[in-house]
C-alpha cells in the first residue's frame, strides 16, 4: 500500500480529499475544528476494540516537535529512547528498492538554538544527539555499518575569556579589563540577543537567571536571526568505508562519498565498479554480507 501510494505521488496523482462530518451532520470547514474533528474520530475508532485510553492532542503548530522549554515539554528518558529504537526492527530484509534501511538523524534544534542565540537550548539538543549516535552504535555492528556525523555549517557562538577549569559553560567567563563588567563564557558574534547599552553601559549579565532555558547570550550585532559561521566543520565516521572521510574536502564531497559506500544513485559506487567483490543476493537477515 505505502509503495503504491509513492508511485502515485510520483507520477503527479494526488489521492483523495476525505470529509468527515461533525456530530451535528455539519463538514467543519475550519482547519483548527477539522483537527479536532478527526482526533475525536480517531479517538473514538482506537477504543472500540479494547478499554485503553488513547489520548490523541490536535497539534496546531504541527511543522515543529517541542523544544527545551516549550510549555509540554518534558525529558524524554534513555528507556523510552532505547525501547522506540529496538521497536524499528533492527536487521530487517531489504524493502521494494532491494536496500537495506537507512537511518538519517537529524539534529535541527540545535540549528534552531543557536539561531536564538538560546546557548542551554542548542548544547542540550547536542547532548540528545550524542545520546542517539551512541545508542545507535550499540545497536549496530561496525562491521557492517556505516555511521557518519556531521553539520552543514557552524554558527557565530564562541567560548571567550579566561575562565578557570569547571567553570560553568552557561555561567561567566571573566571580567573586561575596560569597563569592568562581567561576560557570560558564551557569547555571539550577532542574533537577537544583542542588547543594547544603558545610560552609556552595557548589561550586567551577573543579574540575570543564565540558566533559564530561554536566556540568550549576547550578541554582538543586533539581527533577528543569528547567522550562520564560515569555519569548518568537523566529520566523524566509522564502520565500511569511513576511510573516506578522512582530511579536508568540500562540503558537497559527503553525499558523493555516501552514495559511492551505500552502493545507491547513478554515480559512481563500489557495487557498480567492484561486481567481482560484491554478492548481491548473498542477503542473511537483513545484513548486506561483504565478500572482500
Amino acid at each position: 500500500m505505502f509503495w503504491k501510494e509513492v508511485k502515485r505521488a510520483r507520477k503527479g496523482e494526488c489521492g483523495r480529499k476525505e470529509m468527515l462530518k461533525g456530530i451535528d451532520g455539519q463538514l467543519p470547514v475550519d482547519e483548527i475544528k477539522v483537527r479536532k474533528r478527526w482526533a475525536e474520530y480517531f479517538k473514538n475508532l482506537l477504543n472500540e476494540e479494547d478499554d485503553r485510553d488513547a489520548d490523541i492532542m490536535v497539534v496546531e503548530n504541527e511543522w515543529r516537535m517541542p523544544v527545551l522549554g516549550d510549555e509540554n515539554d518534558r525529558d524524554i528518558t534513555k528507556v523510552e529512547v532505547r525501547l522506540a529504537l529496538r521497536a524499528t526492527k533492527a536487521g530487517q530484509a531489504p524493502g521494494i528498492d532491494e536496500r537495506h534501511s537507512e537511518c538519517l538523524s537529524n539534529g535541527g534544534l540545535i540549528d534552531h538554538g543557536h539561531h536564538g542565540n538560546k546557548a542551554i537550548k542548542a548544547l542540550t539538543e547536542t547532548l540528545e544527539m550524542d545520546e542517539a549516535v551512541e545508542i545507535a552504535k550499540k545497536m549496530t555492528n561496525p562491521s557492517d555499518t556505516l555511521i557518519v556525523v556531521t553539520a552543514d555549517h557552524s554558527h557565530t557562538m564562541t567560548i571567550n575569556g579566561y575562565p578557570s577549569r569547571h567553570t560553568d559553560i552557561l555561567g561567566l567567563g571573566d571580567y573586561s579589563d575596560e569597563d569592568y563588567m562581567p561576560f557570560t563564557t558564551i557569547l555571539y558574534g550577532n542574533g537577537p540577543g544583542y542588547r543594547p547599552s544603558v545610560n552609556g553601559h552595557r548589561p550586567d549579565p551577573s543579574e540575570d537567571d543564565l540558566h533559564d532555558v530561554n536566556y540568550r547570550q549576547a550578541g554582538a550585532v543586533p539581527i533577528n536571526s543569528a547567522a550562520h559561521a564560515g569555519e569548518d566543520v568537523g566529520l566523524w565516521a566509522t564502520g565500511p568505508f569511513s576511510h573516506l572521510f578522512t582530511g579536508v574536502y568540500e562540503q558537497n564531497y559527503i553525499p558523493h562519498a555516501l552514495a559511492y559506500a551505500a552502493c545507491v544513485g547513478n554515480g559512481l559506487t563500489f557495487c557498480g565498479n567492484n561486481n567481482s567483490g560484491f554478492n548481491r543476493r548473498t542477503r542473511s537477515r537483513g545484513t548486506r554480507r561483504w565478500n572482500l
